[in-house]
């Protein structure tokens, strides 16, 4: 008798435990889904955003271990700070990053009705608004004006509908703006869910999609060209995470692109902007292709990559970069 009581003492002390502890896993567990239209059209696309998740997961492990003196002195130039263990402010800063891309890698993949994060690769999704049907009768000259119109108006004035979640827009839609990045969008149909987004990738406007993945691209790639603004400018993955950072789940709104604009920012910006996060998990990943800032100061500031171990060639010519895609895309 006494024996069956501890064990339903030991079971319900066991539930007050852990069950909580797997309810805010849970909680913390968020999903993304690209549109069928991006595999067909922009089939690299998942390549990367498959590594820009993957940055992230690289950064949280390095940050979770302790990061070796290359990537800590990284930290402190991205985030300013003079040391990260010299106090409770720089800690606490220290641990919100480091959990922001623990978060990050826990993303999985889901299907397109329930995923969190919806990411479109184009304009495709909008159609032009029907209004009413007008009878040109009604009207001097048997002439409907153009402003009564949709696809006569201004291009300010448009209307367009999204036929799948029934989202609306007035204006120049996203990409046909010229953005070469993306543009995001709350979405107004998933009520139940706060952290619901729906992101437009610009593919159509991006600078060559041919690119590959920061990995593949510069694993045996000549360095004396690369710096971070290319890193930031020509690798889609970098956007990506940048993307992802900016759903409504890691409250992190900023928008700044570029290496030297992500220098000046004090601790309390840092935290609210997305880039630095985006450019430290570049940093990560590139350290494991034991790629870093240059070691001469002014060049490291700049942004310069170097590489710590010259690749020794055995051949007259380096092994192609180009790969040719594999039947099925791989999965985070």
């Amino acid at each position: 008798m006494f024996l069956s009581s501890g064990i339903v003492l030991f079971l319900a002390l066991l539930g007050t435990f852990i069950i909580p502890s797997l309810a805010v896993d849970e909680d913390e567990d968020g999903s993304y889904a690209l549109h069928h239209s991006c595999d067909q059209d922009y089939p690299r696309a998942r390549y990367a955003l498959n590594e820009a998740i993957r940055m992230a997961r690289i950064a949280a492990t390095e940050m979770g271990r302790g990061l070796s003196p290359p990537l800590l002195n990284t930290y402190k130039l991205i985030f300013e700070q003079s040391n990260v263990e010299s106090g409770p402010s720089e800690r606490f800063l220290f641990d919100k990053v480091r959990k922001t891309f623990k978060e990050v890698s826990r993303l999985y993949q889901d299907d397109w009705a329930h995923a969190e994060i919806k990411i479109y690769c184009d304009d495709r999704r909008w159609s032009p608004e029907v209004g009413q049907v007008l009878d040109p009768r009604d009207f001097p000259n048997n002439v409907i004006p153009d402003d009564l119109l949709n696809p006569r108006r201004d291009p300010d004035l448009q209307r367009w509908v999204d036929l799948q979640t029934g989202e609306h827009r007035v204006g120049v839609l996203p990409c046909k703006s010229g953005l070469p990045d993306f543009h995001d969008w709350r979405s107004t149909w998933q009520f139940d869910n706060p952290d619901a987004v729906t992101f437009t990738w610009c593919g159509p406007n991006w600078h060559d999609i041919r690119h590959r993945t920061i990995e593949l691209d510069l694993m045996f790639a000549n360095l004396s060209d690369v710096d971070m603004d290319h890193i930031t400018i020509y690798y889609l993955s970098h956007a990506f995470l940048i993307m992802i950072l900016l759903a409504p789940r890691f409250h992190l709104r900023g928008r700044e692109h570029g290496w030297f604009r992500n220098i000046g920012l004090v601790v309390e910006e840092a935290v609210e902007t997305a880039p630095p996060h985006a450019l430290f998990a570049a940093l990560c990943l590139l350290d494991r292709m034991d790629i870093g800032l240059h070691s001469n100061a002014v060049l490291r500031v700049a942004g310069k990559l170097e590489r710590r171990n010259p690749i020794q060639f055995t051949h007259p010519f380096p092994p192609p970069l180009a790969q040719p895609l594999p039947p099925n895309l791989p999965q985070v």
